[in-house]
């Protein structure tokens, strides 16, 4: 189904603008998860909506997420166990035309950079592409002055040029390993 900006935002109003939003239909993998919520945690916050993906600019497809109780006990289980630093993610569940998707809430870190498995896996955000940090970036981090927002203002310095978000992307951009089902049936749905 398809569905307005405007539509979203109406049967979501948690999003206040969908600028600080990352969109998985379906077909991901928990490393890309895991470096979405390393780069949201490292800015401000953000959402994670599952079952919507950006279509144009102004609309979104969106796919009714089954089994969401096993999707979130097995979120809450492997990305605890995965990050260097307790995050509290928040789930809600919302309906869009009889249509369930879920949405994790993404809070800004206590204690920054975070990161999974080891300090090179920390990813930032730069509007809206998600990009591994330089290691100049992680060491603004620890010191607490570089925020990157996800309405593409930041509000520290540039990062060192070389590493462009896009070329991260492709990176990311891999074959998926599994999906919302996948993911799902490691639980009892």
């Amino acid at each position: 189904m398809r569905i307005s900006r405007d539509e979203l935002i109406q049967h979501a109003p948690f999003l206040d603008h969908v600028s600080n939003a990352i969109f998985l239909p379906d077909g991901f993998n928990t490393t890309q998860i895991l470096e979405i919520i390393s780069a949201l945690s490292n800015s401000t916050g953000g959402f994670i909506i599952f079952g919507a993906r950006r279509y144009q600019y102004n609309f979104y497809f969106i796919k009714h997420v089954v089994c969401r109780s096993s999707i979130i006990e097995a979120l809450k289980t492997r990305i605890s166990e995965a990050l260097n630093e307790p995050i509290n993610l928040e789930f809600i569940e919302f309906d869009i035309n009889d249509t369930m998707l879920l949405a994790v809430k993404i809070p800004e870190a206590k204690v920054k950079p975070m990161f999974f498995k080891t300090i090179n896996n920390t990813f930032i955000c730069d509007g809206q592409d998600i990009k591994r940090a330089s290691s100049y970036e992680r060491g603004l981090l620890q010191k607490g002055t570089l925020l990157y927002q996800a309405d593409n203002k930041k509000t520290a310095p540039v990062p060192k040029p070389g590493e462009t978000a896009r070329k991260i992307l492709n990176t990311i951009k891999q074959e998926p390993t599994g999906t919302i089902a996948d993911l799902a049936a490691s639980f009892k749905c």
